[in-house]
């Protein structure tokens, strides 16, 4: 089966992802939404960017149709890149079509940890997953433990915009890198938003590649 990559082809970290994937499988690059729907009827995986997330309502007959991709079986990447058109209730919105408690959080620039304790997909690995990076992010919260694939290692988050060190207790930890079984299917939240090495080596891996 195909990997689906949805977004701006023509970037680099687009690219970076594109060869990594085709190292292991045969992902298609789609340069329009409407294509997702006839995609998810034959992908292992589809992968989307910012931008379709950002006009996830006005493209509500294709994209209301990863929901059940999803629960059947599929895997659902979704995020990566810059975030900053997404803040408001729009991300949220598109996590309850999924059922999953997340909420956008806060964006920071600082080391994340691999979660000993989360939940991969079947046939996922931890030991082919980086054990920790640096990364700017737009988190989300509400994620449960098990869900929280990249958590901020604690005393070392600082917010992106005042420098200051951001403290919380565990029950407030936010996750830069989300998943979360949903029916048969698993999604996937990734908020790297300069989508490093390493963040799209986990997206690989959670890709089955």
């Amino acid at each position: 089966m195909d990997d689906a990559l949805c977004g701006p082809d023509n970037t680099s970290w687009c690219v970076g992802l594109y060869k990594r994937l085709a190292a292991g499988a045969d992902p298609q690059p789609v340069g329009s939404p409407a294509v997702i729907d006839w995609l998810a009827k034959t992908a292992k995986a589809v992968i989307i960017a910012n931008y379709p997330l950002g006009t996830w309502d006005e493209h509500h007959a294709v994209m209301g149709s990863l929901p059940a991709y999803v629960r059947e079986g599929g895997r659902l990447i979704i995020g990566l890149a810059d975030q900053e058109p997404l803040y408001g209730d729009r991300l949220d919105s598109v996590f309850a079509q999924f059922g999953v408690p997340w909420r956008q959080g806060d964006r920071a620039d600082t080391s994340y940890m691999l979660n000993d304790a989360c939940d991969l997909p079947p046939g996922g690995t931890r030991d082919a997953l980086p054990l920790l990076y640096n990364m700017e992010a737009v988190n989300v919260r509400d994620a449960r433990r098990g869900e929280r694939l990249f958590q901020p290692v604690q005393g070392a988050t600082r917010d992106a915009s005042t420098d200051d060190v951001i403290e919380m207790p565990e029950e407030n930890w936010q996750a830069a890198i989300a998943g979360a079984k949903v029916g048969d299917g698993y999604l996937v939240y990734c908020g790297d938003v300069h989508m490093r090495d390493e963040s799209i080596d986990v997206i690989a891996t959670l890709c089955g590649v």
